[in-house]
């Protein structure tokens, strides 16, 4: 599998015409056989604006961040 294969972002998740959403988000490959990636494996925590802003006082920043599974 190539590298950096880990994903976790913190930010927007979610948007439409009217809505945000923010939150994290993971993401990393699957393999059945330890070389080849079969699949995606990812997970959401989703936060309505009002949610967010009450919990993070610096603002609604956004970060990513890339990880080796080395």
């Amino acid at each position: 599998m190539k590298e950096p294969a880990l994903y976790r972002g913190k930010g927007l998740v979610y948007k439409t015409a009217d809505n945000f959403g923010y939150g994290e988000r993971i993401s990393l490959p699957i393999s059945n056989d330890g070389h080849t990636p079969d699949g995606i494996f990812g997970a959401t925590e989703y936060r309505n604006i009002a949610e967010w802003d009450a919990s993070s006082p610096a603002g609604r920043t956004e970060s990513e961040h890339w990880f080796s599974l080395d």
